[in-house]
């Protein structure tokens, strides 16, 4: 469905387009205001997992979210399954939806919730193996970390982009998940 932020006409999501830039998963319409461009049903790369109805045939051939993620992309290591076993993601926009974006790991460039993310992505890149997503996640997510810190350092967010560092480091090496204690550092 369409999932507005809990404070009203902003949009947070009308579904996810998987892609390289800026980001692997981006949502379609995050931040805008609802002016009917996503108005339409049809087919998506993902959805997300605050807002899918799933038909049981569809868990009975793919399984359920992958407890590895925990928090975070495990909705599109989801949707990618569902896709690779012919299913589609449907996105349905008369489904109205509300969410508390951010309650919990915070919003934006919080520690928690950029370590988790970087953290996870590496694990659905590992999980995957395709050797186009290993080398556009190590170009634009690897390789392009220390301009995403320089330019943290200008906008004062270097926390989160450390801790984006960090969880890719953790990611790709294989190590347990060690976010920051909590969303507020």
């Amino acid at each position: 469905g369409k999932i507005y932020l809990d404070d009203g006409p902003t949009l947070w999501c009308a579904g996810m387009d998987v892609g390289f830039f800026p980001n692997l998963q981006k949502l379609r319409g995050f931040g805008a205001h609802d002016t009917g461009l996503f108005d339409s049903e049809g087919s998506v790369d993902a959805l997300t997992g605050c807002g899918m109805l799933i038909r049981r045939e569809v868990l009975e051939t793919v399984g359920f979210f992958d407890e590895q993620f925990f928090v975070y992309v495990e909705d599109l290591d989801f949707c990618t399954r569902v896709r690779d076993a012919g299913w589609l993601c449907h996105y349905v926009p008369q489904a109205l939806l509300y969410h508390a974006a951010g309650s919990t790991a915070g919003r934006g460039y919080s520690p928690w919730r950029k370590y988790m993310v970087a953290y996870n992505l590496a694990l659905f890149v590992k999980k995957r193996g395709q050797i186009s997503l290993w080398l556009a996640f190590l170009l634009l997510d690897v390789l392009c970390w220390p301009l995403v810190l320089f330019v943290s350092i200008l906008k004062g967010q270097v926390p989160g982009a450390w801790a984006k560092g960090c969880g890719l480091g953790h990611g790709i090496l294989g190590f347990r998940a060690r976010p920051p204690h909590s969303s507020s550092e």
